[in-house]
């Protein structure tokens, strides 16, 4: 590692995200070439360099969506987190606000991909049975599961697609965001129940096109929620399927929901 490229590590490190900046800036103007090579990273380590906390200052208190959703944390760890450090899916965060206050704590989920969204929908449901295919993900997301939740390791393509028949029984919700989607989002359709849902994250991949194309043309209903994901300053789509169109409502009005990405201005307001 160049010694420059060392020095902003330290600094983010550290969490000394101005220091950062300052010596990302004069790193580009000295050598271009070391740096540029990172440069999805150094975006990143800009925006966290910005005097974030006098902008909300500025704002009126809780405001802030970046600060108050997490996702300048999520961009500090590197991984999908709320404010506070806790597990938050890596959908879109208007596809977060739409599922969190529609989950009832006695679903089923599966989950084809395991992660922080594992522990997030376990906190939110009765039971969570997931899949991974990284033998190495799966021993760090294993470690970290409650008893709710369990994550099995399949290799191979018809392991990994099959692994929802293992717990037996339809679901609530599956997500399909892991690895295979397109035959995934096939057999999640085989096992979630009729008042059901499938989540199918980066739905805005072109790779992902004729799984999503089978649902849409199968019958299910399609609600497509574009916008900034944790961890990257990129807007993208999670796309939540249904044939029950109980999913577009809601118990609560949108004043009373506060979800776990935070408050909207008029409700910091306390309007």
């Amino acid at each position: 590692m160049h010694p420059a490229l060392a020095r902003i590590v330290e600094k983010i490190e550290a969490r000394e995200f101005r220091d950062a900046g300052a010596l990302i800036e004069k790193g580009l103007a000295d050598i271009p070439e070391e740096l540029l090579s990172h440069r999805i990273n150094m975006a990143i380590w800009l925006v966290l360099a910005a005097n974030w906390p006098l902008v909300s200052e500025l704002l009126i208190p809780r405001s802030n969506f970046f600060s108050e959703s997490g996702w300048l944390e999520s961009l500090a760890q590197g991984k999908p987190v709320g404010r506070d450090g806790s597990p938050v899916p890596w959908y879109t965060y208007p596809a977060i606000d739409f599922l969190e206050p529609r989950i009832a704590r006695e679903f089923r989920v599966f989950e084809y991909g395991s992660g922080w969204s594992t522990l997030w929908w376990a906190e939110r449901s009765r039971e969570v049975h997931a899949v991974e295919h990284d033998e190495a993900w799966h021993g760090m997301v294993q470690a970290r599961l409650p008893r709710n939740a369990r994550v099995t390791l399949a290799r191979g393509a018809e392991a990994y697609v099959r692994a929802i028949e293992a717990p037996g029984g339809e679901f609530d919700v599956v997500i399909v965001d892991g690895e295979h989607r397109n035959e995934c989002a096939r057999a999640a359709a085989a096992r979630v129940k009729p008042g059901g849902a499938i989540v199918f994250d980066n739905s805005d991949r072109v790779a992902f096109s004729e799984g999503i194309a089978h649902l849409s043309g199968s019958g299910w209903l399609r609600a497509d929620f574009f916008g900034l994901t944790p961890c990257y300053p990129y807007k993208a789509c999670t796309s939540v399927f249904f044939r029950d169109s109980s999913w577009l409502q809601c118990a609560t009005l949108p004043a009373e929901q506060w979800t776990s990405i935070g408050p909207t201005c008029a409700q910091a307001m306390g309007e």
